[in-house]
C-alpha cells in the first residue's frame, strides 16, 4: 500500500469531490481515479459511493479514513522529528492529556525542560483517557496524562503529586453555596450534570450508594470544564466534577463529603521505543514526581 495513494484517498474523502481533490493534489482527475481504484483493488473493497457530482465514503471507506489519518499523523510526526536532528536534543514530543489540574505541574516541567532543550517542541492533544491510550498504542502519542482509573497493565507510569477532589459545581445563588462541603443528602432530588465516561461515572455513582435511584440526571459532560460551567450557569443543574481553577464569580465549587479524590499518572507504552526527546523528558520528570 503506497502512502501516495492513501494521501490521495484522504484528500478525496475530505473534499467529497474527485475534481477538487485532483486540483488540490496537482494531478489529473484520471490519475487520481486510478490511484483510488488501485487502493480499492489492494484492499478488496469499495471505498466510495460515486455520484454524478460528488463521492461519499462507504462503511469500509470510513474505517480506512480513520486509519489513514493515524498513518498520516505518524508519518508527519516522524518527518518532523528527523528534520530537526542536530547535535543538540531536538524533536517533537507528543503528549495526550485529559482535563486535569495536574496539567499545571506538567506544564511547569515542560517549560523548565524546554529552557534546557529549546529545540524540543511539545504537541499537546486533549481527549478522554480511552482516546489517549489508543493513540499511544498506535504510536501517535509518546506520553499520556490520565486519571489512574485506566487499565495500566501495558503501560509504564509515574504518579503525579496532586490528588484531585470531586466537587459540586453550582451557581452562587444556589441555596447550597453557603455550605463548606456537599453531602449525598444535599444532592438528592436535585438535577445533576454527571461525567459521561463510564468508569468515571461509576465512581461518582458509587459515592451516592443506596441513594443512587433518588438522584435526577439533567445531562452528561465529557471534558471541557468551560462547557460544563456554561451548563451549570444556565441553570440546567449542579455539576459533579473534579476540582479545577474557577474564575467565574457567578459559580462556586464545593468538595463532596465524604471526600473522593483521584490521582493522575504520566504514562507511556511498555515495549515501545521512545524518541530521544521523550526519554530525556521522562528522566527529567522522574526527578520531580513520585512513583
Amino acid at each position: 500500500m503506497e502512502l501516495r495513494n492513501l494521501h490521495s484517498f484522504l484528500m478525496t474523502a475530505r473534499e467529497g469531490n474527485v475534481t477538487r481533490a485532483a486540483a488540490l493534489l496537482h494531478i489529473s482527475q484520471p490519475a487520481l481515479s486510478r490511484q483510488i481504484m488501485q487502493l480499492e483493488k489492494e484492499l478488496g473493497v469499495e471505498l466510495f459511493v460515486r455520484g454524478k457530482y460528488k463521492v461519499s465514503l462507504t462503511e469500509d471507506g470510513r474505517r480506512l479514513k480513520k486509519r489513514a489519518e493515524e498513518i498520516e499523523e505518524i508519518v508527519g510526526k516522524t518527518e518532523r522529528e528527523f528534520s530537526k536532528r542536530s547535535e543538540v536534543l531536538s524533536g517533537v514530543l507528543s503528549i495526550g492529556c485529559g482535563e486535569t489540574w495536574n496539567m499545571e505541574e506538567l506544564s511547569q516541567m515542560m517549560a523548565e525542560f524546554q529552557g534546557v532543550y529549546p529545540e524540543v517542541e511539545f504537541d499537546i492533544y486533549t481527549a478522554v483517557a480511552d482516546d489517549v491510550k489508543e493513540r499511544m498504542e498506535s504510536g501517535i502519542l509518546d506520553l499520556g496524562l490520565m486519571f489512574e482509573q485506566v487499565d495500566l497493565e501495558e503501560f509504564g507510569f509515574l504518579r503525579m503529586k496532586r490528588r484531585e477532589r470531586w466537587c459540586a459545581l453550582m451557581r452562587r445563588d444556589s441555596d447550597l453555596s453557603g455550605k463548606e462541603r456537599i453531602n449525598v443528602q444535599d444532592l438528592l432530588k436535585r438535577k445533576l450534570i454527571l461525567p459521561k465516561r463510564a468508569v468515571v461515572k461509576n465512581e461518582v455513582e458509587n459515592w451516592f450508594g443506596e441513594h443512587l435511584d433518588e438522584i435526577q440526571v439533567a445531562g452528561y459532560r465529557a471534558l471541557s470544564y468551560f462547557n460544563g460551567s456554561m451548563m451549570v450557569k444556565s441553570g440546567l443543574g449542579i455539576g459533579i466534577c473534579h476540582e479545577f481553577p474557577l474564575y467565574d464569580p457567578e459559580l462556586v465549587l464545593r468538595p463532596l463529603d465524604p471526600e473522593i479524590s483521584d490521582r493522575c499518572v504520566l504514562a507511556w507504552r511498555k515495549g515501545r521505543e521512545l524518541s530521544a526527546a521523550a526519554e530525556a523528558f521522562l528522566r527529567f520528570v522522574k526527578t520531580e514526581v513520585s512513583y
